[in-house]
């Protein structure tokens, strides 16, 4: 018995795979542009893309150490050092900036 198997490239769905990335992309940056000027007014210079990512980061970072009712201690510290973390990430994005 002979045993063969076709291969298809699929190139349609690369295709389209990378249109719609783009697409989300491009959305995200339409989302995002509002906050970026609104944290460069706050912070009196222009913040790019990525640090505003990164504020964002640490203030979800932040929610989440302080807000959390009833949780484990170990989760509780979890969430402590990803506010560290996200911190420190900020700062020196920002630092760079200067």
């Amino acid at each position: 018995m002979k045993n063969e198997m076709t291969l298809t490239t699929g190139r349609t769905e690369v295709q389209n795979t990378s249109v719609n990335t783009a697409m989300l992309i491009r959305l995200a940056a339409m989302a995002l542009g509002p906050v970026c000027r609104y944290y460069s007014d706050v912070l009196g210079q222009t913040v790019s893309m990525r640090q505003t990512l990164h504020l964002i980061n640490a203030q979800l970072a932040f929610i989440c150490t302080v807000f959390p009712a009833t949780c484990p201690f170990v989760v509780r510290l979890l969430f402590f050092f990803w506010f560290l973390s996200a911190l420190l990430k900020c700062r020196n994005s920002l630092k760079t900036c200067d």
